[in-house]
């Protein structure tokens, strides 16, 4: 429309084709060197055919730091997609396509693709041609992508292992094929590599000696090498002589010096380093000398003693011509089993020579004889006190070369008796006692001794109570027992450091009662069993406490005297006496110091109700003060 309305239109016809969709089919992984066909699923939707569009495919690598580079390029239909992957990690490929429909609509598809390696078959072995046995080592594995492995021997599999176990071929002048054939999971080609071994003919051992045997009980034997090698020469020649000596000579002589029967052996060494098959054998004899042997019986002082012969003939001869024994005392006998009288116990170095038929060399053997000899009695015992067990200690020892006793006996002079080796008795009555021990022997029981002892027996004595202790809770304090004791034992462990001890110390706790009566179990160096009492009263704190009342002259010599209880007081500053008009009566500062009613002048005083005040330090320092009344009752 104009500025002065003039109107006029004009009609256009726009078309909008549908936007084409790109697809194609694609595996998500292939094998290296295999052609795959990539088959292109695109739809243009109404826009011409799918052999109208235009395809534009573009094949890139990705490579180690995450980009891509472009290896192809095509614009066929369904292109070729065949890669190489010559490493031995995974390969990754980017694969896009651009489609183009005819009325110039586009769409795109990108896909990744993996590219598996393919295997490499490669191993190293033993030599191509070794000697037999021939031991077949895979030296390396050097096989690439591999995940299955297949070993054949001649075409009979033997091992599934990357590396198999190694294998002998014992068979010589033989050719065997080694193969190995590889796969891995994803199904790609397979490879194999194939290695022939062969095994040389081994040489042949032979050889003759120039004696088999000797009655010397020794032989130097002459050996003489006749082995030969098929294509090549001998260098090596190996020899047992059966007795724990070798020789590498080829003809060398050995010397026997032990008798018996001994097996020579030969193996060869060609040149080209292989041995023979098996080593030829001979056998060497040697006749020995006897061997002498004996039993002899150990004896009892006084008896005779009898030799029993076992000697036994060295190899190869018949009889014995000769027995000669020598006693060890001096004395000998050609007798074959003699018998013989010793006159003092010890031990004695007994010799038998023997000597055979066959043999030139005597053998000796010396074996001891025991002459078994008396015992020595001893004895001692632990405790010597009344009415307690006393434990007899058998100290006695056997005779020479005895063990144990035969018999123990016991004898006291108050009729006990007893067979046992370490008895236990009891005597009521104080007094000296004779105590008789007898001993024997155990293998030789008519062998004895005897002694006697006296023993004192003392009477125990009574049970003391200790004066009694006062003490404060938390602070130490020392408890001590009589002297005599060998040990001590205090019950209750209330407070104490130790309860084994002569003198413990005491610390006590709250929770702890405030009176605590002890028993010290105490032995004493008899034996005798003691039993004392110690009796003590724990206090809050240090204290200084009195009495309130003490009888002047009085039957109890404990209420003769005033004297307060000091606890746990160090040092005494001063007691005081006043009368009920302020009068002083009395004054110490030594805590021993009592006062006995009377005033200064030595005048005893009347019955009347006197006031005390005491000032002392305890352990730590701190000043304590007491004070109350105390009545003076006159002896009536």
């Amino acid at each position: 429309m104009t500025l002065y309305s003039c109107k006029d239109s004009v009609t256009q016809i726009i078309s909008v084709f549908p936007q084409p969709k790109i697809d194609f089919q694609l595996q998500d992984s292939i094998c290296s060197k295999v052609d795959y066909t990539l088959v292109n699923l695109s739809d243009p939707y109404n826009s011409g055919t799918i052999n109208n569009m235009k395809f534009n495919w573009y094949f890139r690598k990705y490579q180690s730091f995450g980009d891509t580079v472009l290896i192809n390029y095509s614009t066929d239909l369904n292109p070729n997609f065949n890669v190489t992957n010559s490493g031995i990690k995974d390969s990754v490929y980017l694969i896009t396509l651009i489609g183009k429909t005819v009325n110039g609509c586009v769409d795109s598809m990108m896909h990744k693709i993996i590219v598996h390696p393919s295997t490499v078959a490669l191993f190293t072995s033993t030599p191509a041609i070794s000697c037999a046995p021939l031991t077949l080592m895979i030296l390396a594995n050097q096989s690439l992508n591999v995940d299955r492995y297949n070993w054949y021997i001649n075409d009979t599999i033997y091992s599934n292992l990357p590396i198999p176990l190694d294998t002998i071929l014992t068979k010589s002048g033989k050719r065997f094929n080694l193969k190995l054939v590889t796969t891995n999971k994803y199904g790609c080609l397979s490879d194999s590599m194939t290695q022939m071994i062969s095994s040389y003919i081994s040489p042949v051992s032979k050889f003759t000696v120039s004696k088999d045997s000797s009655c010397t009980g020794n032989l130097l034997v002459h050996l003489f090498n006749q082995s030969n090698a098929s294509g090549t020469t001998l260098n090596n020649w190996y020899w047992d002589f059966g007795d724990g000596t070798t020789s590498l000579l080829q003809n060398p002589e050995h010397q026997y010096n032990v008798p018996g029967r001994f097996v020579i052996s030969l193996q060869v060494q060609d040149g080209r380093q292989c041995y023979s098959d098996s080593s030829q054998l001979k056998t060497i004899t040697i006749f020995g000398k006897p061997r002498a042997s004996f039993i002899a019986n150990n004896v009892c002082l006084g008896d005779s003693a009898s030799f029993y012969n076992q000697s036994t003939l060295g190899f190869g001869s018949n009889q014995f011509v000769q027995s000669l024994w020598n006693f060890g005392d001096g004395k000998s006998s050609l007798a074959f089993s003699p018998s013989h009288f010793y006159y003092s116990e010890g031990k004695y170095p007994v010799m038998l020579v023997m000597s055979s038929d066959m043999s030139c060399i005597p053998d000796t053997i010396i074996r001891e004889v025991t002459v078994y000899g008396k015992p020595h009695a001893d004895f001692n015992w632990d405790v010597s006190c009344a009415n307690v067990p006393i434990n007899l200690n058998n100290l006695s020892t056997p005779g020479f070369g005895e063990k144990s006793f035969g018999s123990t006996i016991w004898t006291i002079s108050n009729g006990f008796n007893s067979a046992l080796n370490n008895p236990h008795l009891q005597i009521t009555t104080p007094g000296i006692y004779i105590i008789k021990l007898m001993v024997s022997d155990e293998i030789c029981t008519n062998l004895m001794d005897t002694i006697s002892k006296n023993i004192n027996i003392v009477q125990a004595r009574m049970g003391e109570l200790y004066p009694r202790i006062e003490a404060v809770y938390g602070i130490p304090v020392m408890l001590h027992a009589l002297d005599g004791g060998v040990s001590y034992s205090w019950v209750p462990v209330i407070g104490l450091n130790a309860s084994n001890v002569q003198n413990p110390e005491a610390t006590y706790r709250l929770s702890d009662p405030n009176r605590i009566m002890y028993t010290i179990n105490i032995i004493d160096s008899a034996g005798c069993p003691i039993k004392d009492n110690q009796e003590v009263f724990v206090f809050n704190k240090p204290s200084i406490l009195a009495p309130t009342a003490f009888v002047l002259n009085g039957n109890d010599i404990s209420n003769r005297r005033f004297l307060p209880h000091y606890i746990n007081i160090n040092r005494l500053v001063s007691l005081k006496i006043f009368d009920r008009w302020g009068v002083e009566h009395f004054s110490t500062s030594d805590m021993s110091q009592a006062w006995n009613g009377r005033d200064r002048k030595g005048n005893i005083l009347p019955l009347e109700t006197y006031v005390w005040i005491a000032i002392g330090i305890d352990n730590n320092g701190n000043q304590v003060i007491g004070k109350g009344n105390v009545t003076l009752i006159p002896n009536q």
